[in-house]
């Protein structure tokens, strides 16, 4: 199931991602967003990231963009 939910959570934020207004300044973000959706829009299920290790990655990637 949660490898499900991870599918889930990439075809949301690939919905965000395309109402974003491509930026010089945003790129990089953009592109380690779409990666993350990529992974966890992958056809095989057991090869999806777990929503935890998202997770943790998003909260890494805020870090970055608040220090």
């Amino acid at each position: 199931m949660p490898r499900l939910e991870s599918r889930a959570f990439g075809n949301l934020l690939e919905e965000l991602l395309d109402c974003c207004l491509p930026r010089p300044e945003t790129a990089a973000t953009v592109a380690e967003l779409r990666d993350w959706q990529a992974r966890c829009q992958q056809p095989r299920v057991a090869a999806r990231p777990r929503l935890a290790e998202v997770s943790q990655r998003l909260a890494e990637l805020q870090r970055r963009l608040v220090d």
